[in-house]
């Protein structure tokens, strides 16, 4: 092969990982629709995964105060402020959408995990932006699966969503739902999904990678062996 068609491929490569690591960092909108409209096989040639937690990671950091947020409980009766939970059990906050695959797929262990610990550790279902709403980024897997929904225009249609959501996957904990600004899914980076920890001084004890690919009960699980152990040493 020519020289010269090794690097016109290499400036390809090169620029086309350029364009898409752009694109990952713009708003969540943006973003979505951006991805969308990149080729299939990109998603195998480049390195798609360390791009994407790359752009996503986020400010936060473990150790640090956790951003203080005042949210609606999914049935508009009550409102719930992290900070004023200081003091009690770690708060674990997972963060999600119905129309996120992975999210689906992990809720399960989730959901058995919340089983183990409801008595140590309080648990928040923070329902936000949808991950592949079908005006941003719609899945024919979702399609297949009749979970088609569009970008909330208000917190109603959220709430509905939400409301279904829970419904569908048995979700047992509390759900809170982010305003249409969303506000709190910005503050911790949590678009698409993602799951924290925040420790009874309201520090950042657990920080997943962000969703689908950090989108994982199995080290929250050993988070929360060492921030809320039983008291006979069983998890």
């Amino acid at each position: 092969m020519a020289l010269w068609t090794v690097s016109a491929i290499a400036l390809l490569y090169v620029g086309s990982a350029a364009v898409v690591f752009a694109v990952m960092h713009q708003s969540n909108i943006v973003a979505g629709k951006g991805l969308s409209l990149v080729p299939g096989p990109a998603f195998m040639i480049l390195p798609m995964e360390t791009m994407w937690c790359t752009a996503r990671r986020g400010r936060l950091a473990v150790g640090e105060d956790a951003p203080d947020f005042d949210l609606a409980t999914r049935d508009g009766a009550s409102r719930v402020r992290l900070s004023s939970l200081r003091g009690g059990r770690p708060v674990v906050l997972v963060f999600g959408s119905y129309t996120c695959p992975p999210f689906r797929r992990e809720m399960p262990a989730v959901s058995r995990l919340y089983a183990d610990y409801k008595d140590r550790a309080a648990f928040y279902f923070v329902y936000i932006e949808e991950a592949h709403a079908h005006d941003v980024w719609p899945l024919v897997s979702n399609a297949k699966a009749s979970i088609v929904f569009g970008t909330a225009r208000d917190t109603t249609e959220r709430v509905s969503v939400a409301a279904l959501c829970a419904k569908e996957l048995k979700v047992e904990f509390p759900i809170l739902v982010d305003d249409m600004q969303n506000g709190v899914a910005d503050l911790y980076t949590a678009w698409p999904t993602r799951m924290y920890v925040v420790d009874a001084n309201g520090k950042i004890a657990y920080k997943s990678r962000v969703g689908p690919f950090g989108f994982e009960a199995a080290p929250l699980r050993e988070a929360l062996a060492r921030l809320a152990p039983a008291p006979n040493g069983s998890t």
